[in-house]
């Protein structure tokens, strides 16, 4: 028998053997593979690695805190800081909420510039993340609700804390969206590079990184995510949150973001319901250098936002919801 032949033969046997794998490790990927990529950060290999601060404790930057360990609904203890004004008189405590695989420590420097400016703030480990990582991550879904039981035992345990504010970035900026729609108390925020709706986000992911064109790939994987999480994803819409938000808030996107295209926070804004919103587009900023391209006058219209808002007559002017 001629060699040619029995090669064919056995280039035709792989080809049919590969062909009858790859339903099976599409499958295997989408059911297996992809949700925990969505649902547990630490897995993910985040592109465009998020600076993170050289301090690791707020005593590193001559800030005064307390440890912060709240037990929220599911049983889950999230630990940070309440950091204290640099004044004896606060204007009021500030909530920080850090990006996807990222953490706490990240978000020191915010606080230290806050601090200096009479601001407490709060900052700790959202589920899924740093101390809290046995978690799954739902984008909003829970971390919303966390957010109202650290405020809860924030009121509980400190005196002067004064009105409340918030500020978010990324996936910290999506959970802030959420937690404004739902919590008066929350007077007003500052919202960073923020998705509109996470079942559109991560087809945006899954689309740039694989070119898999195919919404329903996406969709499946964050569905089957969903049933492990035990969470709706189709109800993560900061979009939609959005129409109920009547606090001021201060949005701010990179115009050149690959990771969340500014078309994201282009519709958030469109949406907000509230009559004091500013839209702050950062020029040639991607999603992880915002802070570098906007330079000194986002850093001025950063902290007068919260200033201005935070003020008493600010407090006394907010709705009522």
């Amino acid at each position: 028998m001629s060699k040619k032949p029995r090669k064919a033969r056995y280039i035709a046997t792989i080809l049919g053997v590969l062909l009858l794998l790859l339903p099976t490790a599409g499958y295997l990927v989408l059911k297996h593979v992809a949700p925990y990529a969505i649902i547990k950060p630490e897995l993910r290999h985040y592109l465009g690695a998020i600076e993170e601060a050289q301090a690791a404790r707020p005593a590193d930057l001559g800030l005064h805190a307390d440890r912060l360990a709240v037990t929220v609904a599911d049983s889950i203890t999230l630990q940070g800081w309440y950091i204290y004004a640099g004044g004896q008189i606060s204007r009021g405590t500030i909530a920080l909420l850090h990006g996807i695989a990222s953490g706490k420590e990240s978000l020191l420097p915010a606080a230290a510039a806050l601090t200096e400016a009479g601001f407490n703030c709060i900052v700790y480990d959202a589920r899924a993340h740093g101390t809290a990582a046995n978690a799954y991550c739902t984008f909003g879904y829970y971390e919303k609700h966390d957010l109202m039981t650290v405020l809860d035992s924030v009121e509980t345990q400190f005196a002067d804390i004064g009105p409340f504010g918030i500020y978010g970035a990324s996936y910290g900026g999506a959970v802030a969206l959420q937690a404004l729609a739902e919590d008066s108390r929350l007077r007003c925020g500052i919202v960073e590079s923020a998705f509109a709706s996470l079942p559109d986000v991560i087809f945006d992911y899954q689309r740039r990184l694989t070119g898999i064109p195919w919404r329903f790939v996406s969709d499946q994987a964050l569905r089957q995510a969903g049933n492990i999480a035990h969470f709706d994803p189709q109800q993560v819409v900061p979009a939609r949150s959005a129409r109920a938000i009547r606090q001021p808030v201060l949005l701010i996107h990179g115009n050149e973001d690959i990771h969340i295209p500014i078309a994201h926070g282009q519709t958030i804004y469109r949406n907000l319901a509230s009559a004091d919103k500013c839209w702050y587009p950062v020029r040639a900023a991607d999603h992880t250098n915002v802070w570098a391209q906007g330079g000194a006058p986002l850093r001025e219209r950063w902290l007068g936002f919260f200033l201005r808002h935070l003020s008493a007559t600010a407090v006394e002017q907010a709705p009522k919801r």
